[in-house]
């Protein structure tokens, strides 16, 4: 599942009429999600030339306190939970690979 469709359904939870998974997709919303957006809206603002002053006035902040902020601040890599598990497997299939394709030992 992509961050869109990810983020689609932490909305749909937020405005539905289940208490605890509202509370459960805003926490995560918060503590997860706003944080690497945030990031990656002024990263991208940032990549595209804009000043520092343009980014904290659309956010509503002062020009100093964006850029102490963000400035030299690595981007938060988004992790996908499976990702870790997907390479191991990758890894696990090449290793398995190159012992099938050695030569028995016992043959020679």
């Amino acid at each position: 599942m992509n961050v869109r469709d990810q983020l689609h359904l932490l909305i749909e939870d937020l405005l539905g009429d289940d208490a605890r998974r509202a509370l459960i997709a805003y926490h995560r919303l918060v503590g997860d999600e706003l944080p690497w957006i945030e990031q990656r809206v002024v990263g991208l603002a940032r990549r595209n030339g804009w000043p520092w002053a343009r980014i904290g006035r659309l956010l509503g902040r002062s020009r100093q306190a964006v850029q102490q902020r963000f400035v030299g601040m690595a981007p938060i890599r988004r992790v996908d939970p499976r990702e870790e598990v997907r390479r191991r497997e990758a890894e696990f299939a090449r290793l398995l690979r190159g012992v099938m394709s050695e030569p028995d030992p016992v043959a020679w």
